[in-house]
């Protein structure tokens, strides 16, 4: 009996890549500061740019991913100072855990940075580990930056990622950064086991987070 083989070939099909959208500052700020965002994403803007130089404002645009688990949060202000103090020989300051890095090509003298470090408390001597904490944000592409390490001090990294967008209003990128929403609202408590957080830079939401983040243009 003759026997026929028949082989059948299945078209395999690309998804269509999402469509991108743009957001931006308030045009009131003597700035412009841009980035790209997947349409799936939601935008939520709060506060605007000054009317007038005697005007203190914060302008927080926040988008947040389709699961709702990662946000990417920008914080722009005019008029408004920053102050405080690191010391990095104060015990209850914690240590870097973990650490990456990745350029920006949109954004000059800006770096992506990730990182985690070890929280502590206490009081007469006596130093409790609360958990471990995390930062994904665009950081000054400085050399403590760039040297930051595991064991460094998190005050090596205090501050660093504040950016001057414009002299006219003191006009400042105060923070750029994405939320682990699950960390957030995790009892209120920190994480003791640094696994829970690195779990969540593995998701394809938080790549688009990061994404996001490396599309930041100034101008």
């Amino acid at each position: 009996n003759d026997t026929t083989a028949t082989s059948q070939t299945i078209a395999t099909t690309t998804p269509p890549q999402e469509k991108m959208k743009t957001g931006a500052i308030d045009s009131l700020f003597p700035a412009t500061l841009s980035w790209s965002y997947p349409e799936s994403w939601s935008l939520q803007s709060e506060g605007h740019g000054p009317h007038s130089e005697s005007d203190t404002v914060i302008q927080t645009i926040t988008l947040t991913s389709p699961s709702k688990k990662y946000q990417v949060v920008y914080k722009v202000g005019a008029n408004g100072g920053l102050g405080g103090r690191c010391d990095p020989n104060d015990s209850y300051m914690g240590k870097i855990q973990h650490i990456s890095r990745k350029p920006t090509t949109n954004y000059p003298g800006a770096v992506f940075v990730e990182f985690i470090v070890d929280m502590h408390s206490g009081a007469n001597g006596v130093i409790n580990f609360d958990g471990y904490k995390y930062t994904s944000a665009l950081y000054n592409n400085v050399q403590q930056v760039q040297q930051a390490a595991v064991g460094s001090s998190v005050c090596d990294l205090y501050l660093k990622n504040i950016f001057k967008l414009s002299d006219t209003y003191n006009t400042q990128l105060l923070s750029a950064e994405i939320l682990l929403k699950d960390i957030d609202t995790a009892n209120g408590t920190l994480p003791k086991d640094l696994n829970v957080i690195k779990n969540q830079y593995t998701t394809a939401e938080y790549q688009q987070a990061v994404n996001i983040l490396l599309s930041t243009q100034r101008k």
